[in-house]
This record gives structure tokens, C-alpha cells and sequence, in this order.
């Protein structure tokens, strides 16, 4: 067998120079993408039998067969051996189509120029249209825009139930409203009825005091409605401080709690509040003894949970994450810096499957601004890359 490497800028391009160089019946052995060049190359190996192998039914040989109704039939380990390499790349096509969403940003993935490519490989190999790489399609697809590689399994999977013309439509359609339906969100804390008392919960750097601040700021100087801020982060730094300032520039009153007893008392004291906000110490979300010092600041108090992730965090820490934090009782999940993100596929781990709906994303750091509540189409779009 003789092997040679062919590069080109495209994947079209490069299968070219294979068929120039080797003919019609090379055998893609490896594609993979280099990185070196501005825009980067395609780089094929390829082989050929060095002698033809006359006793192998060829491609063209079949079609002509067939048309005139020839008895000639290949002997079975012939067709094995053809199934083989068909069955073969099938799997290097969608091997090179994960490989090559997952090594790209979504601001710069060609998807359809890419289907196209992989479209005209497939047709160039005589490969037909295949259910099962359709849908190895929607998956890269997905995980190329931060959905988690298993829930992106699991959401293709359930959409599997069409077939023929139109068939990949359908499921991208019903992967969407999936999405979009997930992404349906929870009431903001501000538009609530009726008095509610709520704890900004979740790891460190998340951003929750910022976002505290948001909320309080929003219900109070937007909606109209009265608040009360509780800070229990004695632990950190300045965090006191921190609060205490965004409380005094808000208008808003504010005190400092450091145990369940001073909590209850404080939620005493704002009895008259339409808001009570408490911050609460992050921590490392995957210590065994996080669950338990957060229990001892609001353990026992009717207060909602609502827990702070970073839309900067994969999909499975977002999704160990929520399931840890969860045994205290969610009600809904913030989402934060949907500005810093590359990919924003990650938070689909914090609903679906979670039974949770996210009250409020945030998009920057600016007080009262850059805090709102999900837009579901949006979000769905960005999802998709």
C-alpha cells in the first residue's frame, strides 16, 4: 500500500488532490486540521493498493452490473471487505466533524460550508446519507457551542424519530425547542407579589455581591419597592465593606449577620422590606464541609436559595455544581458573566434534567444596568453557535 499526505485549505481541496494523485479508490487513512497558517490547512493521508487488486469488485463495475441485469455477483468476503471500509468512513467523517467544532471557537465555525465539505467527501467516497451521522452532525454541533458532550448526546437522541427528506430539519427543530423550553425563565426577584426574602448562594468569584447589588438596585430605585440587605460574608476581605458601600449608594438599609440567630433576628428587623437580599460566603463548592458551613448562616430560615454560577464554567462543574448545592433547596439558578463566555451551551447542565429555570443572567458589571431575565430565543440562538 503506498501512502502520501495532501494539504489544502479546504477539505474539498484536499480530497482533490487525493483523487488527482492516488484516483477514485484511495482510502482516506487520517484528516486532521493544522493550526500554523493564519487561516490553517487540512491535512489528508491517503493510500492505494500499490497493485490493483483485480479480483475486487470496483466502484464503477457495480452501478454497470446492476443496469444490465449481469448475473455476476461478488464472492461474500469481497463484499465484507467493501462494507468494511464504507462502515470505516462513516466513523472518520464523524470523527473529523467533532474534531474540527471542537478545535474552532464558535465565531469562526463554517458550520455549513463545513456540512458542505463533509456532504461532497461523503458523495466522493460513494458513502449515502446516514440517520446516525446526521445526528453525530447536531451533536458536534452542540458541543461546539459549550453544551456538555453527554447532554448533547441525550438532547439529539431524544429528537431521533424522523427519517427521509427533511428528517435533519426536524430534529434541529426539535432540539431548539428543547433548548428554548429549558431556558424559559424563573420570575425575577424583583417582579415577585408578594414579599420574599432570598440568599445569593454558589462558589467563589461567581460574582454574587455584584449581582446582589444589581437586584437590590433594580427593585429599588426601578421597581419602586423597599429592600433590606443582610451580608454574612465576614469571611472574605472586605466583603462587609463591599456591601455596606453598594447599600449606602442604593439607599437601601443594611446590616451584618454572622449566624443563623443574627440572621433571623435581621429578617426581623426589615419585616417591612418587599426584598430581603443575603449575601453569603463563597466557597469552594467541592469541599465536603461547604454544604454544612453555609447550613450554619441560613440553615432552618425561610429563605430562598438561589444559586450564583459563572456562564465561564463548563457544563459538567456547572452541572456537579447545582447537584451539590441542590440539597439545600433551589429556587432558581443566576447565571453570571455572559460577557466573558466564549461558549454559553455550559448552562443547559444547570436546567435540563435539574428541574431548576434561571431568574436572572448578568452581562457586565455596571450597577444598576447589565442584569436581566433570560431571553429564551436569544440564549437558544447563542447556544447553536
Amino acid at each position: 500500500m503506498r501512502m502520501q499526505h495532501f494539504r489544502a485549505p479546504t477539505m474539498r481541496e484536499a480530497m482533490d488532490k487525493v483523487k488527482a494523485a492516488l484516483g477514485p479508490h484511495a482510502v482516506v487513512l487520517q484528516s486532521r486540521e493544522l493550526r500554523g497558517g493564519p487561516d490553517g490547512l487540512v491535512e489528508i493521508a491517503a493510500a492505494i493498493d500499490a497493485e490493483p487488486d483485480h479480483g475486487r469488485l470496483t466502484e464503477d463495475a457495480l452501478p454497470v452490473a446492476a443496469h444490465h441485469g449481469s448475473d455476476f455477483m461478488p464472492d461474500p468476503e469481497t463484499l465484507n471487505g467493501v462494507r468494511g471500509e464504507i462502515s470505516a468512513l462513516r466513523r472518520e467523517i464523524s470523527k473529523m466533524r467533532a474534531e474540527r467544532v471542537l478545535s474552532a471557537p464558535p465565531a469562526t465555525v463554517r458550520w455549513e460550508q463545513l456540512m458542505d465539505e463533509l456532504k461532497e467527501l461523503a458523495r466522493s467516497l460513494g458513502i449515502s446519507a446516514d440517520p446516525a451521522v446526521a445526528e453525530d452532525a447536531i451533536v458536534a454541533r452542540l458541543i461546539g457551542g459549550g453544551v456538555e458532550a453527554s447532554l448533547a448526546r441525550t438532547l439529539v437522541g431524544q429528537a431521533s424519530g424522523w427519517s427521509g427528506e427533511g428528517a435533519q430539519g426536524q430534529r434541529l427543530r426539535a432540539v431548539s425547542d428543547r433548548i428554548r423550553s429549558a431556558l424559559e425563565p424563573a420570575p425575577a426577584l424583583w417582579d415577585r407579589p408578594t414579599r420574599t426574602i432570598a440568599a445569593l448562594v454558589g462558589p467563589t468569584g461567581v460574582g454574587k455581591t455584584t449581582t446582589l447589588a444589581k437586584i437590590a438596585a433594580h427593585t429599588a430605585l426601578r421597581q419602586g419597592r423597599s429592600v433590606g440587605i443582610i451580608a454574612t460574608d465576614t469571611y472574605r476581605i472586605g466583603a462587609v465593606e463591599q456591601v455596606k458601600t453598594y447599600a449606602e449608594l442604593i439607599g437601601v438599609p443594611f446590616t451584618v449577620a454572622r449566624n443563623t440567630a443574627e440572621v433571623g433576628r435581621a429578617i426581623d428587623r426589615f419585616k417591612d422590606a418587599d426584598l430581603v437580599l443575603v449575601d453569603t460566603t463563597g466557597r469552594n463548592p467541592w469541599r465536603d464541609d461547604t454544604y454544612g458551613e453555609l447550613e450554619a448562616v441560613i440553615g432552618g430560615l425561610p429563605i430562598e436559595r438561589h444559586l450564583c454560577v459563572s456562564a465561564t464554567s463548563s457544563g459538567a462543574d456547572i452541572g456537579r455544581i447545582v447537584e451539590r448545592y441542590t440539597q439545600g433547596g433551589l429556587r432558581a439558578v443566576v447565571v453570571t458573566k455572559l460577557d466573558e463566555a466564549r461558549k454559553l451551551g455550559g448552562m443547559l447542565s444547570a436546567v435540563i434534567g435539574t428541574g431548576h429555570q434561571i431568574a436572572h443572567v448578568t452581562t457586565g458589571q455596571d450597577v444598576p444596568g447589565d442584569i436581566e431575565t433570560p431571553d429564551a430565543d436569544r440564549l437558544c440562538r447563542h447556544v447553536f453557535g
